[in-house]
């Protein structure tokens, strides 16, 4: 057998060197298998990592809209008993309910991808719109 000194490990391309580890293991070879593995962690460690991006003014805002949501969300769950052992109750017979939490593990309101991005598995757009007839118009009685 080859005596792997830190060296020739550390000499090794990643490729080479994760070859070496999974020979080693068929093998049973602890010692080559900690060397390999603790050259593994030195390299990883080395490796740049990506700065975090800071929130678009988009995502802030869709940040604190869901504080208040879950603000509102809090607020309902003390007065009221929104659970989800009640909510299927009540809604005994009721075919396709499915309870869902208002809140996540954080205690913001969940915003999904297809809230956030507008798909849904539905196809239907329901405009809202506001219309004023004014005073001189054709209609006026």
């Amino acid at each position: 057998m080859v005596d792997w000194s830190d060296d020739k490990i550390s000499a090794l391309s990643d490729q080479d060197l994760k070859n070496l580890l999974v020979n080693a293991e068929r093998k049973s070879a602890a010692a080559v298998i900690a060397q390999c593995k603790a050259e593994l962690e030195r390299r990883e460690a080395l490796r740049p990592r990506k700065a975090a991006k800071p929130r678009t003014e988009l995502k802030e805002f869709e940040h604190e809209m869901s504080g208040q949501l879950a603000a509102v969300g809090k607020a309902m769950a003390e007065k009221y008993d929104l659970s989800e052992e009640t909510a299927k109750a009540r809604s005994a017979g009721v075919r396709g309910f499915k309870a869902h939490r208002l809140l996540d593990a954080k205690g913001y309101a969940k915003l999904g991808g297809m809230q956030r991005d507008g798909s849904s598995r539905s196809t239907a757009i329901f405009p809202i719109g506001v219309a004023r007839i004014s005073s001189r118009s054709a209609f006026s009685c």
